[in-house]
């Protein structure tokens, strides 16, 4: 998924997302699977960008992250979560 212009990375990403949500589950699971290779290769090497993704994953996931998607988009949220230390709490209790 290319990113739209923009003069910063805040500003691409606030473009790029809407795109992304519009395109459907299918582009969702595409920067998923992107986003998953890019934090286990930060991992792997001690990549600094990995700082970079911890700070935005809430905005991430916020802003692609959708209830009732496809099992297999949610898996892959279920994957970055895991490798992002992201925990939810339980639903309704």
């Amino acid at each position: 998924m290319t990113s739209e212009p923009g003069a910063t990375r805040k500003e691409r990403v606030k473009a790029t997302y809407p795109k992304i949500l519009q395109a459907g589950d299918k582009a969702i699971a595409l920067k998923l699977c992107d986003r998953i290779c890019n934090v286990k290769e930060c991992w792997r090497g001690g990549d600094s960008k990995l700082f970079m993704y911890h700070k935005e994953y809430r905005d991430f996931r916020a802003s692609l992250r959708r209830e009732g998607s496809d099992p297999r988009v949610m898996k892959l949220w279920d994957q970055l979560d895991k490798l992002m230390g992201w925990w939810e709490p339980p639903q309704g209790g």
